[in-house]
């Protein structure tokens, strides 16, 4: 009987404690997961990726904003660069001292790809075929991250430009289309002041000749921009010496080429 109620005691006691257990578990305030790069986005002033191909994405803010200096130089458009940077604190869900990785199987000798975030750098490597995250290192550290920074980066350095043909802030006072037959449309100022493309991309090589060329002329500060007219369906525009050409839909080409089409009977 004594044994009996002595058991008994004891199972008590064991379901007490394990009761009072779980609930300071439960009640315990979990810590922070540790985020794969501590800097707040409004703290970051440059982006720099580069691919073990040589690839290269170099993004730098100043005075006037963001801008692309390598592989072209060009404005960025700022909801791009900040979904980018809304993605550097993604958190860390498992880290291990680096002497404790085999460092060529989780693709990291060489690297797959390496963002260097102001003086921060991270070494990306491949993803992890059980759990599906990636290797990534930063100094003594290798940490698995549920990754989306490389996905990002998949589309290339093109994603990043703005679609804007003009610098925020300017306005036009004249727009000119140089063809056999030249001459104004009082409507074409309005068309180019908000002009976008539908998308940005490389100048192809080699690139074709112009079929005609396009002066616009900007007030205070006073500046004229040339661009180069390298298609008409779809309409694509390069700017001489930039790299880039801007393709634009078939509603906007009609917009702004309204004159050119009217007088070249195209």
């Amino acid at each position: 009987m004594k044994r009996r109620f002595l058991a008994l005691a004891l199972g008590v006691i064991a379901l007490v404690a394990l009761t009072l257990l779980l609930w300071r578990h439960a009640h315990t305030p979990r810590s922070q997961a540790q985020p794969l790069f501590t800097l707040v986005p409004g703290a970051v002033t440059r982006l720099d990726a580069r691919w073990a191909s040589g690839k290269r994405i170099t993004l730098l803010q100043g005075a006037r904003g963001w801008r692309m200096t390598a592989p072209v130089r060009a404005p960025v458009d700022p909801t791009r660069i900040d979904a980018f940077l809304a993605a550097l604190d993604e958190s860390v869900s498992r880290s291990y001292p680096v002497a404790s990785v085999p460092l060529k199987g989780a693709g990291l000798a060489p690297a797959k790809l390496v963002l260097t975030v102001n003086h921060d750098k991270a070494e990306l490597g491949r993803l992890n075929p059980a759990n599906g995250l990636r290797y990534i290192r930063r100094g003594d550290q290798v940490f698995l991250v549920a990754d989306t920074v490389l996905p990002r980066l998949a589309a290339g350095p093109w994603q990043f430009i703005s679609t804007r043909l003009l610098p925020p802030g300017s306005r036009v006072t004249g727009v000119r289309i140089y063809t056999r037959k030249t001459r104004d449309d009082a409507r074409l100022p309005a068309a180019w002041q908000h002009a976008r493309a539908l998308r940005v991309g490389p100048v192809p090589s080699p690139a074709p000749p112009p079929l005609a060329h396009v002066r616009i002329t900007l007030a205070a500060p006073a500046a004229t921009l040339g661009y180069d007219i390298l298609s008409r369906k779809p309409l694509e525009l390069a700017r001489p010496g930039s790299g880039l050409v801007y393709t634009f839909s078939p509603a906007a080409a009609s917009r702004l080429l309204a004159a050119h089409a009217r007088t070249s009977g195209s």
